[in-house]
């Protein structure tokens, strides 16, 4: 074998711009899949180009795939290459994702080594700003993960930790330390807030005082986000003082409207409006202003805080979910607010999951029509409670004002409340609005799961007569499949079968985006013989649209549940039919060349060399422009077709799981004979030919998978080598001795007939005791060649 020519590594940026080929796939399936003794040349190779590939998008997923089958010296190797560049690779958008993967494969010592470089012969404050980076943040957080990196990196990052807190991508870096460090809960709480354990609103002059400060320092950590991660990280964690925690909710309580209501905030705050006239036009940022950027007027009707809410909710004792639930419930706004707006719902789920008494009121207030609270314009309870002031005077002067607006507000706002649940009528109109609205069809999804019970067998039986039309709604359709989830008994998925089964579009569902996950959560979900009238139906579907079916990203999900549920006949017919398929191509294309031989054969030998002149070999352009549409099409009826489509290598390999599982063993050795030709094809491509690649070497023995092995990295090597472009061109085509000898192996196979029976084997070593032995045959020789 000529040696392999691996020069295009050392300049692939500049092959990538002027559109020169870049076998990276040939070389990643070497990798994959040759031996430490095979690859090492290609390692020696990628090594002195590693920080050139690691910072390009096309070519950085190698070195990804090294990282994860080569050993730890080649590891070691790879980072020595890029030692004094890796604060480049952090602040890299594509090299930090290689910086991370070296932290989770090098060994020990190397781990530190990369910590290292971060604090020592650097700036004192460079780990500082690789926390506030867009990406560097990304590699700090992963450091904070590794026990080792993170003793080398914390004199550097403890001095900073109160700064960092604020920023919008170093708070990233102090959650991550909270979470994953094991004193890094202390140590945040004594930087953040100094004299919790101090603070008690009840006590003498130094405990409330200590408790203003607590407070202020709250305060303060709202203010610089409209998404506080530390203060999540700290709710969740298990260790947080108690004192802590109850400010947090105090807070989230007392400011619950300004941070549920902020457009409301927002025209309260321009009722002046001269000064919204000076600020029509904003400032330049030259780059040394504050971290926290001034709200713009999208980012201020979103409602802020909202992950904390939820993390109060979820994680805060049950004096805590109540006082927050009682400041959300005594103003009608916010109800409708985490019932109806984008954002909001998600404090709303939350108190459905963990707050068992305001169910009820949730479910009154998500039944109601969109339009149902206030007027614009008119002064809301959430003015009561005012906005973190900009002064202590503003602060002291607003509860003033709108404390007798309060209860008045809070009077006439609690009678529209349980106006829908009056009439039968609007319940039943309402629940489909509901399900095919975005925002309360989240929160629908967690009263079924939750509260199965408070969705009414009226409101259910509403839902499956409208199911045709619901299930082909992407809002709508999990809703469906939530009902289906959560009926162990089956008879919502019968209900939803009887409705869609007689339906004249059910063929149009199975590939329809939305339809096509409640088709598969009836199968997994629902019991056997509730489901046995939907298996049949899609049989029969598949039997005459597997073709065009499988080329759709639905079409393969709902076949991979019809393989894993349905029973052995299924897929039994699943395999002759693609067999059969492939078969009757492959006679067809043997018919046309047998055709065209013959007419060849006619021709004078002018006509030949005019037509061998004629012929023009296919661009580098072209040829990538087939390379990529047999991922994205299923070109032919053959099995490798549908192994190398982008949907459709699932159902391939679902297919081999199966065969395997149910112990199928004729079905298991067609699959496996179709497939063996095209292991190089299958090894080379991008992703979808490999997952059929690992479901054949799980099927086999070891020695089967070694072979497969050899296979693919004997033809990547014959592909990077001095071969002619003609065998280039040709691929891994399928020869016709090759073709014969799989046509007779299905026939063998169809009639039972083992390939060498014992007895025959027995009495063939009897009558040949004599005779000289026979040398055996080399089945693979012309691989070598």
């Amino acid at each position: 074998m000529p040696g392999m020519k691996l020069d295009f590594l050392k300049n692939p940026a500049q092959r990538i711009a002027t559109g020169k080929s870049l076998p990276l796939k040939q070389v990643e399936a070497i990798v994959l899949y040759g031996k430490p003794a095979q690859r090492a040349k290609v390692v020696q190779k990628l090594l002195p180009a590693v920080y050139g590939l690691s910072l390009n998008k096309t070519t950085h997923h190698i070195l990804l795939t090294l990282l994860d089958h080569c050993d730890n010296m080649d590891r070691v190797k790879l980072l020595y290459h890029v030692r004094r560049k890796l604060l480049d690779l952090a602040q890299s958008p594509v090299g930090n994702s290689v910086l991370q993967r070296m932290l989770e494969r090098v060994p020990l010592r190397q781990k530190k080594d990369i910590a290292e470089a971060f604090v020592l012969n650097v700036d004192e404050d460079e780990f500082r700003r690789l926390c506030e980076h867009p990406f560097g943040n990304h590699v700090a957080q992963k450091l904070m993960e590794v026990p080792e990196c993170v003793e080398m990196v914390l004199p550097f990052f403890l001095p900073h930790l109160t700064s960092l807190s604020r920023h919008p991508y170093g708070m990233r870096v102090v959650a991550k330390y909270v979470e994953s460090v094991a004193d890094g809960c202390s140590k945040t709480v004594e930087a953040l807030f100094p004299t919790c354990a101090a603070a008690d609103p009840e006590g003498d002059e130094a405990a409330v005082a200590a408790s203003d400060a607590l407070d202020k320092a709250v305060l303060t950590l709202f203010r610089t986000a409209e998404e506080s991660m530390v203060l999540t990280a700290l709710l969740r964690h298990i260790r947080t003082p108690i004192e802590v925690k109850d400010a947090i909710a105090a807070h989230l309580s007392e400011y619950a409207a300004d941070y549920l209501l902020p457009s409301t905030a927002a025209a309260a705050k321009l009722t002046g409006g001269a000064q919204a006239a000076e600020e029509e036009f904003g400032l330049p940022d030259f780059g040394d202003g504050a971290s926290a950027a001034k709200p713009t007027s999208a980012s201020a009707s979103t409602p802020a805080n909202v992950h904390v809410y939820c993390a109060v909710l979820e994680h805060g004792d049950d004096v805590q979910r109540a006082d927050v639930w009682a400041a959300l419930s005594a103003n009608a706004d916010i109800l409708h607010a985490i019932t109806h707006v984008k954002g909001a719902v998600l404090v709303g789920v939350a108190a459905v999951r963990f707050v068992e008494a305001a169910r009820g009121t949730l479910y009154a207030a998500m039944l109601q029509s969109t339009a149902a609270p206030a007027q614009p314009g008119a002064p809301t309870a959430g003015s009561a409670v005012a906005a973190p002031p900009a002064d202590a005077a503003a602060a002291s002067a607003t509860p003033e004002k709108t404390t007798p607006k309060k209860s008045k507000k809070k009077a006439a706002d609690e009678q529209p409340t349980s106006a829908p649940a009056s009439g039968s009528d609007a319940v039943r109109a309402c629940i489909v609005d509901v399900a095919t609205n975005p925002v309360q069809s989240v929160l629908l999804r967690a009263f079924v799961e939750v509260a199965r019970d408070m969705v009414s067998e009226k409101d259910a039986k509403v839902l499956f007569d409208d199911a045709v039309t619901l299930a082909q709604n992407s809002v709508s359709s999990p809703v469906l499949q939530r009902l289906v989830e959560t009926d162990l008994s089956g008879a919502c998925a019968s209900a939803l079968l009887a409705v869609l089964l007689p339906s004249s579009s059910f063929q149009s569902l199975v590939t329809h985006p939305a339809a096509s996950f409640l088709l598969q959560s009836i199968l997994q979900f629902a019991p056997e013989e509730t489901r046995a009238p939907l298996v049949e139906a899609l049989s029969s579907y598949y039997a005459a649209h597997l073709h065009d079916a499988l080329s759709y990203a639905q079409g393969s999900r709902v076949m991979q549940k019809l393989l894993a549920y349905a029973p052995d006949a299924t897929v039994v017919q699943t395999v002759n039919q693609l067999i059969s398929a492939a078969t009757k191509e492959e006679e067809a294309e043997e018919a046309e060349e047998a055709k065209a031989d013959a007419s060849d054969t006619e021709k004078s030998d002018d006509d030949g060399e005019d037509a061998a002149a004629e012929a023009k070999p296919v661009s580098r352009k072209e040829q990538r422009e087939l390379n990529r549409a047999k991922h994205y099409e299923v070109r032919s009826h053959a099995l490798v077709s549908y192994a190398l489509h982008t949907h459709a290598c699932y159902v391939v390999q679902a297919l081999l799981r199966e065969v395997r599982t149910r112990q199928l063993d004729r079905e298991r050795r067609l699959l496996m004979n179709e497939l063996k030709p095209h292991v190089f094809d299958l090894a080379v491509s991008p992703w979808a030919g490999r997952v059929v690649l690992d479901a054949m070497m799980l099927m086999g023995s070891a020695q089967l998978a070694d072979a497969m092995k050899n296979v693919a990295f004997l033809r990547a090597e014959e592909w990077l080598s001095d071969v002619s472009e003609d065998k280039k061109r040709r691929g891994n085509g399928v020869d016709p001795t090759q073709r014969i000898m799989l046509k007779r192996q299905r026939e063998e196979i169809e009639k039972g007939v083992e390939a060498k029976k014992a007895g025959d084997g027995s009495a063939a070593a009897a009558s040949s005791v004599g005779a000289p032995a026979q040398k055996k045959k080399k089945i693979f020789r012309s691989m070598k060649k």
